[in-house]
């Protein structure tokens, strides 16, 4: 979309939640076309340039549109400020571990975490 940002210079705890919906990934090469609000590719390379001692965690809801993910995304939004903002630890058992709940929720793709 044009705008400029630097992923690299984010220093706090970051959820980034996308979908996977044609508004959000339409499937197109982004160097060639509008690939969408979220496409995966600018999703992971977003991802991977957060500094690894930032927590960091993102995933795609599976079928969601762009104007869905506020609703689709409410719980785990909810949650991870709950884990954020208060340390409440079985808020962030969510996101945190090997059996980490956001893993193994099958409405959800796309997951990687760094803790």
């Amino acid at each position: 979309m044009g705008w400029e940002y630097d992923a690299s210079r984010i220093a706090v705890p970051y959820f980034m939640c996308a979908g996977t919906g044609k508004s959000d990934d339409s499937g197109a090469d982004p160097e060639k076309a509008f690939g969408g609000v979220s496409p995966l590719s600018a999703f992971s390379e977003n991802y991977s340039k957060i500094t690894d001692s930032v927590m960091k965690v993102r995933g795609r809801a599976v079928g969601a549109e762009h104007e869905q993910m506020l609703a689709r995304s409410d719980g785990y939004m909810t949650v991870w400020m709950l884990y954020q903002l208060t340390g409440d630890e079985e808020a962030g058992n969510v996101f945190l571990g090997e059996n980490a709940e956001l893993l193994h929720n099958a409405n959800w793709q796309d997951v990687e975490k760094n803790h």
